[in-house]
Protein backbone atom coordinates (compact mmCIF):
# COMPACT_ATOMS: atom_id res chain seq x y z
CA UNK A 1 0.00 0.00 0.00
CA UNK A 2 2.91 2.61 0.79
CA UNK A 3 4.13 2.01 -3.27
CA UNK A 4 1.10 2.52 -4.19
CA UNK A 5 0.14 5.17 -2.36
CA UNK A 6 3.37 7.11 -3.06
CA UNK A 7 2.98 5.93 -7.11
CA UNK A 8 -0.27 7.59 -6.97
CA UNK A 9 0.63 10.92 -5.17
CA UNK A 10 3.65 11.23 -7.90
CA UNK A 11 1.40 10.12 -10.80
CA UNK A 12 -1.52 12.49 -10.44
CA UNK A 13 0.33 15.94 -10.45
CA UNK A 14 1.93 14.82 -13.69
CA UNK A 15 -0.88 13.70 -15.16
CA UNK A 16 -2.48 16.93 -14.51
CA UNK A 17 -0.29 19.20 -15.25
CA UNK A 18 0.09 17.10 -18.74
CA UNK A 19 -3.89 17.84 -19.02
CA UNK A 20 -3.78 21.69 -18.56
CA UNK A 21 -0.99 22.46 -20.85
CA UNK A 22 -0.29 21.44 -24.51
CA UNK A 23 2.38 18.62 -25.64
CA UNK A 24 5.57 19.52 -26.44
CA UNK A 25 8.47 17.98 -27.72
CA UNK A 26 12.00 18.48 -24.99
CA UNK A 27 13.43 21.77 -24.65
CA UNK A 28 10.73 23.85 -24.23
CA UNK A 29 11.90 27.25 -22.55
CA UNK A 30 12.98 27.46 -18.74
CA UNK A 31 13.78 30.39 -17.21
CA UNK A 32 16.94 30.98 -16.66
CA UNK A 33 17.40 32.94 -13.26
CA UNK A 34 14.83 33.96 -10.17
CA UNK A 35 15.79 37.70 -11.05
CA UNK A 36 13.71 36.53 -14.21
CA UNK A 37 11.16 34.63 -12.81
CA UNK A 38 10.62 37.83 -10.53
CA UNK A 39 9.94 40.03 -13.94
CA UNK A 40 7.31 37.61 -15.47
CA UNK A 41 10.15 36.74 -17.82
CA UNK A 42 10.53 39.80 -19.44
CA UNK A 43 14.57 39.97 -19.71
CA UNK A 44 14.78 40.47 -23.62
CA UNK A 45 16.35 43.75 -23.29
CA UNK A 46 18.73 43.20 -19.94
CA UNK A 47 22.15 43.07 -20.26
CA UNK A 48 25.44 41.69 -18.59
CA UNK A 49 23.72 38.62 -17.56
CA UNK A 50 25.38 35.24 -17.61
CA UNK A 51 22.37 33.56 -16.97
CA UNK A 52 21.15 34.63 -20.39
CA UNK A 53 23.32 32.08 -22.07
CA UNK A 54 19.82 30.12 -22.93
CA UNK A 55 17.89 33.29 -23.16
CA UNK A 56 19.17 36.07 -25.28
CA UNK A 57 22.63 35.23 -26.20
CA UNK A 58 23.47 39.31 -26.50
CA UNK A 59 22.94 39.72 -23.28
CA UNK A 60 25.91 37.77 -21.52
CA UNK A 61 27.94 40.77 -22.70
CA UNK A 62 29.85 42.26 -19.73
CA UNK A 63 33.40 44.04 -18.45
CA UNK A 64 33.66 41.17 -15.52
CA UNK A 65 34.51 37.52 -15.29
CA UNK A 66 30.68 36.28 -14.13
CA UNK A 67 29.10 32.76 -13.26
CA UNK A 68 25.42 32.11 -12.41
CA UNK A 69 23.61 29.45 -10.66
CA UNK A 70 20.04 28.72 -10.15
CA UNK A 71 17.46 26.46 -9.48
CA UNK A 72 14.10 25.91 -9.83
CA UNK A 73 10.75 23.48 -9.19
CA UNK A 74 8.01 24.46 -11.25
CA UNK A 75 4.55 23.93 -9.41
CA UNK A 76 6.02 22.29 -6.49
CA UNK A 77 6.87 19.08 -8.29
CA UNK A 78 10.50 17.63 -7.69
CA UNK A 79 9.97 15.67 -11.00
CA UNK A 80 10.18 18.59 -12.63
CA UNK A 81 13.24 19.66 -10.60
CA UNK A 82 15.50 22.35 -13.18
CA UNK A 83 18.98 23.51 -12.66
CA UNK A 84 21.38 25.56 -14.89
CA UNK A 85 25.07 27.01 -14.42
CA UNK A 86 26.82 29.46 -16.69
CA UNK A 87 29.84 31.74 -17.17
CA UNK A 88 31.02 34.50 -18.87
CA UNK A 89 34.47 35.76 -19.90
CA UNK A 90 35.21 39.10 -21.67
CA UNK A 91 38.01 39.89 -24.13
CA UNK A 92 38.11 43.66 -25.32
CA UNK A 93 34.67 43.47 -27.74
CA UNK A 94 33.44 40.11 -27.41
CA UNK A 95 32.28 38.14 -24.13
CA UNK A 96 32.63 34.14 -24.62
CA UNK A 97 29.94 32.07 -22.71
CA UNK A 98 29.47 28.60 -21.63
CA UNK A 99 27.36 26.63 -19.63
CA UNK A 100 25.00 23.68 -18.69
CA UNK A 101 21.06 22.83 -17.77
CA UNK A 102 19.76 19.67 -16.59
CA UNK A 103 15.71 19.37 -16.38
CA UNK A 104 13.71 16.32 -14.75
CA UNK A 105 14.95 13.21 -12.87
CA UNK A 106 16.11 9.68 -13.34
CA UNK A 107 13.06 8.92 -15.18
CA UNK A 108 13.38 11.44 -17.70
CA UNK A 109 15.89 14.25 -18.32
CA UNK A 110 17.09 16.73 -20.64
CA UNK A 111 20.78 17.81 -20.71
CA UNK A 112 22.00 21.13 -22.65
CA UNK A 113 25.14 21.75 -23.22
CA UNK A 114 25.74 25.55 -24.64
CA UNK A 115 28.37 27.95 -26.10
CA UNK A 116 27.48 31.84 -26.97
CA UNK A 117 29.22 34.61 -28.39
CA UNK A 118 28.55 38.41 -27.31
CA UNK A 119 30.09 40.78 -29.74
CA UNK A 120 29.74 44.86 -29.16
CA UNK A 121 30.18 46.57 -32.53
CA UNK A 122 29.05 49.76 -31.53
CA UNK A 123 28.87 51.43 -28.22
CA UNK A 124 25.28 51.11 -28.46
CA UNK A 125 24.79 47.87 -29.95
CA UNK A 126 25.86 44.21 -28.65
CA UNK A 127 24.56 41.01 -30.95
CA UNK A 128 25.04 37.69 -30.02
CA UNK A 129 25.24 33.87 -31.30
CA UNK A 130 24.55 30.65 -29.40
CA UNK A 131 25.09 26.85 -30.15
CA UNK A 132 23.73 24.33 -27.86
CA UNK A 133 23.57 20.42 -27.88
CA UNK A 134 20.49 18.93 -25.94
CA UNK A 135 20.23 15.31 -24.95
CA UNK A 136 16.93 13.58 -23.71
CA UNK A 137 17.37 10.62 -21.97
CA UNK A 138 14.56 8.23 -20.96
CA UNK A 139 15.05 5.08 -18.74
CA UNK A 140 14.96 1.34 -20.52
CA UNK A 141 15.56 3.63 -23.98
CA UNK A 142 18.10 4.73 -25.94
CA UNK A 143 19.21 8.47 -25.25
CA UNK A 144 19.28 11.35 -28.48
CA UNK A 145 20.31 14.55 -29.09
CA UNK A 146 20.47 17.24 -31.72
CA UNK A 147 22.01 20.76 -31.83
CA UNK A 148 19.99 24.00 -31.47
CA UNK A 149 20.94 27.89 -32.47
CA UNK A 150 19.91 30.63 -31.03
CA UNK A 151 20.39 34.77 -31.92
CA UNK A 152 19.88 37.84 -30.18
CA UNK A 153 20.64 41.52 -30.16
CA UNK A 154 20.62 44.76 -27.24
CA UNK A 155 20.44 48.07 -28.18
CA UNK A 156 20.44 51.02 -26.44
CA UNK A 157 17.97 53.55 -28.34
CA UNK A 158 18.45 56.39 -25.20
CA UNK A 159 20.38 56.69 -22.28
CA UNK A 160 17.41 55.19 -20.42
CA UNK A 161 15.94 53.40 -23.03
CA UNK A 162 17.18 49.31 -24.09
CA UNK A 163 15.94 47.12 -26.72
CA UNK A 164 16.40 43.42 -26.98
CA UNK A 165 15.38 40.54 -29.26
CA UNK A 166 16.24 37.01 -29.49
CA UNK A 167 15.14 33.99 -31.42
CA UNK A 168 15.40 30.44 -30.06
CA UNK A 169 16.16 27.41 -32.28
CA UNK A 170 16.76 29.23 -34.88
CA UNK A 171 17.72 26.28 -37.20
CA UNK A 172 14.21 24.64 -36.40
CA UNK A 173 15.51 21.83 -34.97
CA UNK A 174 14.06 18.46 -34.37
CA UNK A 175 14.80 14.93 -32.48
CA UNK A 176 14.50 11.59 -32.22
CA UNK A 177 13.29 8.89 -34.59
CA UNK A 178 9.87 10.74 -35.25
CA UNK A 179 11.54 14.09 -35.85
CA UNK A 180 9.85 16.03 -33.50
CA UNK A 181 9.56 19.36 -33.92
CA UNK A 182 10.86 21.29 -31.31
CA UNK A 183 10.12 24.86 -29.96
CA UNK A 184 11.10 28.28 -32.28
CA UNK A 185 10.59 31.10 -29.78
CA UNK A 186 10.75 34.88 -30.92
CA UNK A 187 11.00 37.09 -27.65
CA UNK A 188 11.45 41.05 -28.07
CA UNK A 189 10.94 43.79 -25.62
CA UNK A 190 11.89 46.95 -23.99
CA UNK A 191 13.38 48.00 -21.09
CA UNK A 192 13.12 51.58 -19.30
CA UNK A 193 15.55 52.80 -16.93
CA UNK A 194 14.64 55.45 -14.19
CA UNK A 195 17.09 55.39 -11.94
CA UNK A 196 15.71 53.19 -8.78
CA UNK A 197 13.06 51.98 -11.10
CA UNK A 198 13.40 49.46 -13.95
CA UNK A 199 10.75 49.07 -16.23
CA UNK A 200 10.35 45.68 -18.20
CA UNK A 201 7.46 45.00 -21.13
CA UNK A 202 8.11 41.84 -23.66
CA UNK A 203 6.13 40.28 -26.00
CA UNK A 204 7.17 36.45 -26.81
CA UNK A 205 5.74 33.52 -29.22
CA UNK A 206 5.88 30.60 -29.98
CA UNK A 207 5.29 29.81 -33.08
CA UNK A 208 2.30 27.17 -32.53
CA UNK A 209 0.84 28.69 -29.31
CA UNK A 210 -0.40 32.23 -28.28
CA UNK A 211 1.42 35.65 -27.95
CA UNK A 212 2.55 36.09 -24.58
CA UNK A 213 2.67 38.96 -22.93
CA UNK A 214 5.38 39.70 -19.96
CA UNK A 215 5.42 43.04 -17.91
CA UNK A 216 8.03 43.05 -15.11
CA UNK A 217 9.05 45.94 -12.59
CA UNK A 218 12.14 46.27 -10.59
CA UNK A 219 13.04 48.91 -7.51
CA UNK A 220 15.84 49.62 -6.15
CA UNK A 221 14.64 50.23 -2.41
CA UNK A 222 17.48 50.29 -0.02
CA UNK A 223 20.98 48.67 -0.78
CA UNK A 224 21.46 45.83 -0.27
CA UNK A 225 17.52 45.00 -1.64
CA UNK A 226 15.48 45.02 -4.99
CA UNK A 227 12.11 43.75 -5.41
CA UNK A 228 10.47 42.92 -8.16
CA UNK A 229 7.04 41.73 -9.62
CA UNK A 230 5.68 40.70 -13.04
CA UNK A 231 2.29 39.84 -14.79
CA UNK A 232 2.42 37.58 -17.84
CA UNK A 233 -0.67 36.47 -19.89
CA UNK A 234 -0.22 32.99 -21.72
CA UNK A 235 -0.71 31.43 -18.76
CA UNK A 236 -2.22 34.02 -17.13
CA UNK A 237 0.22 34.10 -13.97
CA UNK A 238 1.23 36.57 -11.33
CA UNK A 239 5.60 36.59 -9.81
CA UNK A 240 7.40 38.50 -7.74
CA UNK A 241 10.24 38.43 -5.71
CA UNK A 242 13.71 40.01 -4.54
CA UNK A 243 17.31 40.46 -4.83
CA UNK A 244 20.20 41.45 -2.41
CA UNK A 245 22.75 42.69 -4.33
CA UNK A 246 26.57 43.39 -3.11
CA UNK A 247 29.94 44.17 -4.50
CA UNK A 248 30.93 41.20 -5.34
CA UNK A 249 27.58 38.37 -5.99
CA UNK A 250 24.22 38.93 -5.83
CA UNK A 251 21.56 36.47 -4.54
CA UNK A 252 18.35 36.49 -6.03
CA UNK A 253 14.85 34.51 -5.03
CA UNK A 254 11.55 34.68 -7.51
CA UNK A 255 8.20 32.93 -7.45
CA UNK A 256 5.29 32.49 -10.11
CA UNK A 257 1.28 31.55 -9.86
CA UNK A 258 -0.42 29.91 -11.80
CA UNK A 259 -4.43 29.38 -12.30
CA UNK A 260 -4.97 26.04 -10.74
CA UNK A 261 -1.52 24.75 -9.90
CA UNK A 262 1.05 25.30 -7.29
CA UNK A 263 3.50 28.31 -6.81
CA UNK A 264 6.75 27.85 -8.91
CA UNK A 265 10.05 28.72 -6.80
CA UNK A 266 13.65 29.74 -7.90
CA UNK A 267 16.86 30.89 -6.17
CA UNK A 268 19.82 32.03 -8.32
CA UNK A 269 23.40 33.66 -7.43
CA UNK A 270 25.37 35.52 -9.71
CA UNK A 271 29.32 36.03 -8.86
CA UNK A 272 31.42 38.75 -10.29
CA UNK A 273 34.65 37.12 -10.51
CA UNK A 274 37.49 39.55 -11.88
CA UNK A 275 37.38 43.24 -13.17
CA UNK A 276 38.73 43.12 -16.70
Amino acid sequence: MTFLSNFVKHLIPLLFLMSLTPLRASFEDLCPSAKGRGLAEATSATLRDPSQLFGNPAAIFCSQLKGAFTFARPFGLKELDYGQMSLALPYKSITVGAGAKSFGNALYRETLFAVALSHQPFAALHVGAGLSYGMVKIQNYNSTGTFLVDIGANAQLFHNLNFGFSIRNLNHSKIGNAREPLPSTLQTGLLVNLDAVNLCVDLSKEIRYPLDFRCGLEIKVLYPLIIRSGVATQPSRFSAGFGLCFKQFRLDYGFSTHSVLNVSHQFSIDIHILQF
